[in-house]
């Protein structure tokens, strides 16, 4: 008898995954889940519905956007109960034999076997119920197991995309106060912007743009627009400014300091270049160390020193006859900074490719630029002694040596090219 339970409650046991018997409730998109498939069935048991997931509609047993797992839960009870079911049948079964033992035994004069058999029954049969109604006495999940309840996690709605590069860039970015940046890929058919990515709040503002690049008059030269560099996670932000900015020697291009001037591990200027401070110098032997240690810092510090990291920036060419060497063609070029302009973007006094939206300035101070007019950057141009700071010109150029009317000079002198980083106009 001992090894006949023994072997019942061992075939009872072997699982082997099987077909799903699960249900999908109301606008859940959730893929059919799996459910295990007994070798053995237990008379009773059903898996059907056994997993349960919602979206917006709940039923009576699983509240909305859950998952309910009832699996388990079902097989034990099921179990439980078949195995009370067997252990009343085994009795009954006992006390029957006993019976016939004790006919037998009757007329031989032998009764003392059945009767044992009978009481051993009889007290087997007593401590199961007893046993039960204790254990639903403590707690009556015990011999009724519930289900697990779990809450659907919704997936995130952040577009991963792909520096330039092939740098993967985080787009679960976040801002000084740790809130998600909401970056969204440039994708717009007057808008070239190769891997790039922006704000989602700034998109419609870019989309205006390029609509109305695409459908300009009057410059004769409608244009899609050329939007290079978007949002720059930390690492890609620093990569580019220790390439162009620390390598000995001035910048050599335009590239935003990514730690707040004056503070930070480095130490130098954009006109004799930058460095690590001298105390950190002799720590890293590669650039890749370098890298990873500015890197860390620049995330430490929580600061947004370039608006590139804040995701409400962007280079922004006119891409008619642009060569990649910030070389454009001058009305075109001016035509674009007028329709950033009234689409809510602000222009950098010195790089007039450098637009940021004017609800999130990091860089720039003033939106009330003239298209076509900029300040030769200090890398090109020193004002003269006595000439004002190089911060406040007009239309004219007349109130700084460093000014630049590209959008006058360049056509009075016959050149329909204009270069944005050298201040100078080219054919």
């Amino acid at each position: 008898m001992t090894r006949l339970l023994a072997s019942l409650t061992l075939s009872l046991t072997l699982l082997l995954p099987g077909a799903a018997f699960a249900q999908v409730v109301g606008d859940s998109d959730a893929p059919e889940p799996i459910t295990p498939q007994l070798q053995v069935d237990i008379p009773g048991l059903d898996f059907n519905g056994s997993v349960v997931v919602t979206g917006k509609t709940a039923t009576d047993d699983c509240a909305e956007n859950h998952t309910c797992v009832f699996t388990i839960s079902r097989y034990l009870n099921a179990f439980f109960r078949f195995s009370m079911g067997a252990g009343i049948l085994i009795t009954i079964v006992m006390v029957m034999i006993g019976g016939i033992e004790w006919m037998i035994g009757s007329s031989t004069g032998n009764v003392a076997r059945a009767k044992k058999r009978m009481q051993n029954a009889g007290i087997g049969l007593f401590l199961l119920t007893i046993l039960t109604l204790f254990l639903a006495f403590i707690n009556p999940n015990i011999v009724n197991v519930t289900g697990i309840q779990l809450s659907n996690v919704k997936p995130g709605t952040y577009d991963v995309y792909k520096q330039p590069s092939g740098q993967a860039a985080y787009s679960d970015a976040l801002d000084e106060e740790g809130n998600p940046l909401n970056l969204v890929r440039i994708d717009d058919e007057n808008i070239s912007s190769p891997g790039q990515a922006v704000h989602k709040d700034i998109l419609p503002d870019l989309i205006a743009v390029g609509n109305a690049m695409a459908s300009a008059s009057g410059t004769g030269l409608p244009s899609e627009v050329y939007i290079p560099t978007g949002h720059r996670d930390p690492a890609r932000q620093v990569a580019v400014f220790y390439n162009n900015c620390m390598q000995g020697g001035a910048c050599s291009k335009p590239t935003c300091n990514p730690f707040q001037e004056g503070t930070g591990p480095i130490e130098g200027d954009t006109q004799s270049g930058w460095r690590l401070r001298s105390n950190l110098q002799d720590r890293y032997e590669t650039d890749a160390e370098v890298i990873d240690f500015l890197t860390q810092e620049l995330i430490a510090s929580q600061t947004y020193a370039c608006g590139h990291l804040t995701g409400y920036a962007v280079a922004a060419f006119c891409k008619n006859d642009f060569n990649g060497a910030f070389s454009v063609n001058t009305a075109c070029q001016e035509t674009l900074e007028a329709t950033m302009k009234s689409n809510g973007f602000c222009r950098h006094e010195q790089y007039p490719w450098y637009f940021e939206h004017r609800s999130n300035l990091v860089e720039v101070t003033d939106c009330g630029f003239i298209p076509g007019v900029y300040l030769r950057p200090p890398e090109v141009c020193q004002p003269t002694p006595g000439a004002v700071d190089g911060l406040v010109y007009n239309a004219n150029g007349d109130e700084s040596t460093c000014a630049f009317d590209y959008a006058t000079d360049c056509r009075v002198n016959a050149y329909s090219m204009v270069n944005l980083a050298a201040g100078s106009c080219t054919r």
